[in-house]
């Protein structure tokens, strides 16, 4: 079972510094699942320009549980976890 891919949509994101002269940010995703539930969703990226807002639909794929890959269709940009 190589991946697990999620179709959801955004509900809240917040990112921050891992620490101040670090290149990483960590993001938190509250996710709307396709039955009305939410999850929460945290990874980390190297990567410099990543959008991702409220309302906005995201593609999660999974690896071994941990976020690996996440992609916001309406931007077409997608971003690779560092971990």
């Amino acid at each position: 079972k190589p991946f697990l891919v999620l179709f959801a949509k955004t509900r809240t994101t917040r990112i921050h510094a891992w620490t101040r002269y670090s290149n990483i940010k960590v993001y938190q995703i509250q996710i709307i699942l396709p039955d009305n539930s939410e999850r929460q969703v945290n990874f980390s990226s190297r990567e410099a320009q990543f959008e991702l807002r409220a309302g906005d639909d995201v593609i999660i794929a999974y690896n071994r549980g941990r976020a690996k890959i996440i992609m916001n269709p309406a931007q077409h940009c997608y971003m690779l976890s560092a971990y």
